[in-house]
């Protein structure tokens, strides 16, 4: 692929910070010169935009995670490209699925399901991406209407079928839409499987977005509950979902600062402002019935293969209401999360926060 004359089109190019979007720009080389200058990178990444865009890939940074999307055009011409002269086997994983049943009716009975995939994608999956099932015939290929039944979330890694040479991957039901069906053929996928039959294939990000677009908000998902009450159970959730996707990200996040664990840590810190302390200012907030004035709890999902052990106050920070809102949504970037300190950058002024 010619990276040079694509990067060349005029395309409007937008970034999003958690999930929020910040800027909008009308070249993927603009969008990464302002990106260089809003998190005071040294270079440009003019890299992780391309990706973003081609292969739905988030960039993290200083403990926030950037993507980045245009038109599904893009997304199109990214795969008619990859197909020409190569197999699907070259495409990229994304963390964003869509699989393929060749059935008159799929069933979609229980909450919990295995999937078929491809023994050569056994580790393109990981707990925590979403996906797309998909009900494809000989008829609908012929009349452009392959259809999509449910989302669905991978709840954890394949497993092998050792008298079927593949694997099946453990999946949720998270929405079931057989009495509305969503036809793909507005979009690029219908060409996709015409040529390339497979029972799942990874998609970018955008494309995923346009799907959820017609269907509505995404649900709830089915995060694993298990007992977040210690530190180790809080490791274990953290190394389990660390290759999910931005979206479950984000839900799990909010999950854990409402746990046992993140409560005994707030009382610990006797319901304190960790960033106000640290910045010398004092807290405005309101006392409640109990005496202890209010707090609230911002967990920061570890980077992909990060330590192998820690403390839960490696990831945990209490905070203000103003300030937990400041995180998720302001002009913050955390450039440090050691053992002994969290450093951030908050509208430009360096806070160091002792843990």
């Amino acid at each position: 692929m010619n990276i040079r004359r694509i990067n060349n089109r005029t395309q409007t190019v937008m970034i999003f910070k958690n999930d929020q979007k910040l800027e909008e720009f009308p070249s993927i080389q603009k969008a990464a010169k302002w990106l260089k200058q809003y998190v005071g990178y040294k270079n440009l990444p003019l890299r992780q935009v391309y990706n973003g865009i081609h292969f739905g890939e988030g960039w993290e940074i200083y403990g926030a995670t950037y993507t980045f999307t245009t038109n599904v055009k893009t997304d199109e011409k990214y795969f008619q490209e990859s197909k020409q002269g190569n197999s699907i086997r070259d495409f990229k994983p994304t963390g964003y699925w869509l699989f393929f049943v060749n059935s008159s009716q799929p069933t979609i009975d229980n909450t919990e399901d295995l999937l078929s995939i491809p023994s050569w994608q056994k580790d393109w999956f990981a707990p925590g991406q979403l996906g797309a099932l998909v009900h494809i015939d000989q008829q609908s290929i012929q009349a452009d209407n392959p259809t999509i039944h449910a989302l669905i979330e991978i709840i954890d890694t394949p497993t092998d079928c050792k008298n079927e040479n593949n694997y099946q991957v453990p999946i949720n039901y998270i929405k079931s839409i057989e009495d509305n069906d969503i036809f793909l053929s507005d979009t690029f996928i219908d060409n996709l499987v015409k040529s390339n039959i497979q029972p799942s294939i990874p998609v970018a990000r955008t494309t995923f977005q346009s799907i959820i677009q017609k269907i509505g908000p995404l649900p709830d998902l089915m995060l694993e509950k298990i007992d977040l009450t210690n530190d180790n159970s809080l490791h274990v959730i953290e190394q389990k979902y660390q290759h999910a996707v931005p979206e479950v990200k984000e839900r799990l996040s909010k999950w854990i600062e409402h746990s046992p664990i993140a409560q005994q840590y707030k009382q610990r810190l006797n319901c304190s402002c960790q960033i106000c302390d640290a910045q010398g200012k004092q807290v405005v907030t309101f006392q409640q019935p109990n005496g202890d004035y209010y707090a609230e709890v911002h967990h920061i999902m570890p980077k992909p293969n990060g330590a192998t052990k820690y403390l839960a106050q490696h990831n945990l920070i209490t905070v203000c209401a103003n300030h937990h809102r400041q995180l998720h949504y302001g002009n913050v970037q955390m450039i440090e999360n050691t053992n002994n300190h969290f450093l951030f950058v908050i509208d430009g002024e360096q806070v160091k926060v002792a843990k």
